[in-house]
Order: structure tokens, then C-alpha cells, then sequence
């Protein structure tokens, strides 16, 4: 009996040394895939989450990062698997119900994403990314009221969120609020100095609003720190003609069209006319203004 209960107690202490041994393994593996997801190595990432939960496969922030990583990839279909796996050992996880929604909007399904995403924010009410993502999903679908109350929660959670700002700043003005969509691109530059989406769409909406010389300015900030942000050059096409600045204008369409950016070939065709005299007459009929925001 006696030798019964001393096997007993030292299997229990060998369980025990290897679940302590593979937890430790799981740590240092989910350290090195969260430091190749921050350098942008989604591969690497992929690999060393896959190593985590390999190591504790009931580590359901393993089977969830994985997930994510994946969905960087664009791998969608093995990304919805991780994060259905990380549901199984938590199904209260609101990152990974968010993850789903977020693949299923990337698969071309909005309804989907939106149950998935409302399920995740449900779980987790304080979850920024969630409401954002709502955000996304509802502008998408040409809910932009929708679209502008989930961004202004997400803003409420995290004030210093340069996308959120930036999402903000393109609902309201294709709402028609030009001052407060200048205001939200403002917000997001002042979080983000560098952010070339914002500097575009300030730039869009300050010509929207008149205000030519600051919006060209701007524009020319996006391409400066983003040279291959092509709706910007189609833009910059439009605002450098409509300001007689015909030789960036067309250093810009061939920019765009570089790039694979479209421009409106009534611009382009006027550009060729005042090319070819730049003294004018040019032609003086309106122009649609400026298109999309862009990314």
C-alpha cells in the first residue's frame, strides 16, 4: 500500500513538473510570435502562436492570435478555424468573436460580420476595436449615421485612437458636416502626425469647404509620406489643374496612373488641352470634385 501511495504522489509530481514545463514552453513561444507580430512578420507569428498551443492547446489566446496573424495573411478560411478553436476553450473570448467578424466582412459577408461583432461587444462593452470595426462594417453598407455613432464609441473608449479619428472625419463629411469632419482629421493628425489617410482626407474636405491653398497642401503631405498612395496623385490630377498648376498635375496623373489609380478622363483630357497652350483659354465647364477617400 505504502508503495501504491509513493507511485501516486510522484506521478502527480511528474503531471505536475510537465504541465509546468509546457505552460513555460507556451509563454516563450507566445512571446516570440506577439514580437513578430509587432515587426509585421505574420509568418513567423503564425508559427510560433501554432508552437504555443501545441505546447497548451487549451491556451486560447494562442489559437486567438494565431487567428489574427492569419487574417494578415489573408488566409481566412484557417484564420476563422484558430479562432473557432479559441471559442472552444473560451467561448467568451470578445477578441476572437471579433476576429470572426472580422473575417467574415473580409469574405465579402457584412451580415455575418455584423452578428459576430455585435455578439463580441456584447461580451465585452468596453472593446474599442469591436465598435470600431462595427463602424467599418455599417459605413460599408451605406449606414453612415450607423457608422458615426460606433465611431464616436470607439473614441469615447480610446480618445487616442488615430483611426477612429480618421474613420470619423470621412463619415461626417460624407454626411455633409464638412467643420466637424475637418475637426476629426485634425484629431487624428494630432494623434498621428504621419498618418497620409488623414492628411488626404483633411485635404479632400478643406477643398470641399473652399479652402484651396490648405487643402492642396495637405494633399501634397499625403503623397510626400505615403509616395504610392495613388487616389491622392488622381486627386492632386483634379486640384493642381483646377489651380493652374498644370505640370504637377500631370507629374501626378502619371503617378496614378502608375499606381492603377483611376482619373476622371474629362480631367485628363483638359489637362492635355492646357499642356498643349498653357496661356488659355482653357476650359471653363465644372468638374466633379475630388473622389474618394481612400484607405
Amino acid at each position: 500500500m505504502r508503495r501504491l501511495a509513493a507511485r501516486a504522489v510522484l506521478a502527480a509530481l511528474l503531471v505536475g513538473m510537465t504541465s509546468g514545463c509546457a505552460e513555460q514552453q507556451a509563454a516563450a513561444w507566445m512571446e516570440r510570435g506577439h514580437d513578430a507580430f509587432t515587426s509585421g512578420d505574420m509568418t513567423t507569428a503564425v508559427d510560433a502562436f501554432r508552437r504555443a498551443a501545441q505546447a497548451d492547446p487549451n491556451l486560447a489566446e494562442a489559437h486567438h492570435w494565431r487567428g489574427v496573424a492569419l487574417r494578415r495573411l489573408e488566409r481566412f478560411d484557417e484564420s476563422l478555424a484558430a479562432s473557432q478553436k479559441a471559442l472552444k476553450v473560451n467561448p467568451d473570448y470578445a477578441e476572437a468573436r471579433g476576429n470572426v467578424g472580422k473575417v467574415y466582412f473580409r469574405k465579402g459577408d457584412p451580415e455575418a460580420a455584423l452578428a459576430e461583432l455585435f455578439h463580441a461587444v456584447s461580451l465585452k462593452p468596453d472593446l474599442a476595436e469591436g465598435y470600431l470595426t462595427l463602424g467599418v462594417v455599417l459605413h460599408s453598407v451605406g449606414d453612415v449615421q450607423g457608422a458615426i455613432a460606433l465611431y464616436r464609441r470607439t473614441l469615447e473608449l480610446e480618445p487616442e485612437n488615430a483611426l477612429g479619428h480618421n474613420n470619423l472625419g470621412i463619415a461626417l463629411d460624407e454626411s455633409g458636416d464638412q467643420p466637424g469632419a475637418i475637426k476629426a482629421f485634425r484629431q487624428a493628425l494630432r494623434v498621428d502626425p504621419d498618418y497620409a489617410a488623414a492628411h488626404h482626407g483633411l485635404g479632400k474636405t478643406l477643398w470641399t469647404a473652399d479652402r484651396h491653398q490648405e487643402a492642396i497642401a495637405e494633399m501634397r503631405e499625403a503623397v510626400r509620406l505615403r509616395p504610392d498612395f495613388g487616389i491622392a496623385h488622381s486627386n492632386l490630377v483634379y486640384l493642381c489643374y483646377r489651380l493652374g498648376q498644370f505640370a504637377e498635375a500631370w507629374q501626378h496623373l502619371h503617378r496614378a496612373r502608375e499606381l492603377g489609380a483611376p482619373v476622371e478622363p474629362d480631367v485628363v483630357k483638359r489637362l492635355s488641352v492646357a499642356m498643349a497652350d498653357p496661356a488659355g483659354p482653357w476650359p471653363e465647364q465644372e468638374l466633379k470634385g475630388p473622389g474618394k477617400h481612400g484607405d
